[in-house]
């Protein structure tokens, strides 16, 4: 299916919130799994309600404190950043869609430059059929501490996928199957 033809599959959609499924989607790393996503939601809401549940938790110690501090000033800094983004106005990379109404598609865009789609949605469900190949990281106590803080937050879940040729089998959302 071309691409062209993707975006206007997607243009059929209801504005509201949704579940979009991905099957067989291999990663960068290797990974082939199952996904189901939420799809077509708010991420300006998504950072409002982490940023709140943020400023509730009571870190145990001041590096928690610390990594409290800077997530709230970097989800508020992005939430300024959206907010103001005018998607009227094409971004260098990006391109953005509307549906029959004329509504912004939330959570897809194309990358400009080497024509992949991205896909935007919170993580519902993985079944890992194949696992990956991730490399070890030897984090610091305070991105250990934000880590662990972003477990308890809602944004935590919010994963983009990168959808590329003979990546994935098939995207099911709202009984349409796309099949790139």
């Amino acid at each position: 299916m071309k691409l062209e033809e993707i975006i206007n599959e997607f243009a059929k959609l209801r504005p509201a919130s949704t579940f979009l499924s991905i099957r067989n989607y291999t990663n960068e790393q290797g990974e082939l799994a199952n996904l189901t996503l939420g799809f077509h939601f708010s991420y300006i809401n998504l950072l409002r309600r982490s940023i709140e549940i943020l400023k509730e938790i009571e870190p145990s110690n001041k590096i928690g404190l610390m990594a409290k501090r800077e997530l709230i000033a970097s989800y508020e800094e992005s939430l300024e950043r959206y907010e103001a983004r005018d998607y009227s106005v094409a971004e260098a990379h990006y391109e953005y869609f509307k549906d029959a109404q004329d509504n912004l598609i939330k959570g897809i865009k194309l990358h400009r430059l080497n024509e992949e789609l991205h896909l935007n949605g919170l993580l519902v469900r993985k079944e890992i059929i194949v696992p990956g190949n991730y490399k070890v990281v030897n984090s610091s106590e305070k991105t250990i501490a934000k880590n662990k803080l972003r477990l308890q937050l809602p944004i935590n879940k919010y994963r983009q996928f990168i959808i590329k040729k003979n990546k994935l089998e098939t995207i099911r959302v709202e009984h349409i199957s796309i099949n790139p």
